[in-house]
């Protein structure tokens, strides 16, 4: 395992979504080979890789404060999480957005209702 590995379990991002994430956010092709190298250890991770991922886990952790904020606010049975995906969109993938919200029922302080 490398640090890049687990960064991507991190994020939630796999490889084929890394792959992805990464060719649009850094303007150039990252394949999906470059990332298992750069997974498994065998390639450099370019430092606007690591740039990019840090990003995106600054967003996470942000999206969570924000989350966390909102329910301390009001009631938590009156916040929505939507655990349906419906607002998977804004992220890289849907694991990413599970994980923000994983992220907030870990850190929270509440019930979680299934």
């Amino acid at each position: 395992m490398s640090l890049f590995a687990a960064a991507l379990r991190k994020t939630g991002l796999s490889h084929v979504e890394a792959s992805a994430f990464l060719s649009e956010q850094t303007n150039r092709h990252v394949s999906l080979d470059t990332i298992k190298n750069m997974a498994n250890g065998r390639s450099h991770v370019h430092a606007d890789v690591w740039s990019t991922l840090r990003e995106l886990h600054a967003k996470m952790v942000d999206a969570c404060e924000e989350a966390l904020e909102l329910i301390t606010e009001k009631q938590p049975e009156d916040v929505e999480l939507f655990e349906d995906g419906s607002r998977a969109s804004e992220w890289p993938s849907l694991r990413v957005y599970e994980n923000v919200l994983a992220m907030v029922a870990l850190e929270g302080d509440f019930d979680i209702a299934n």
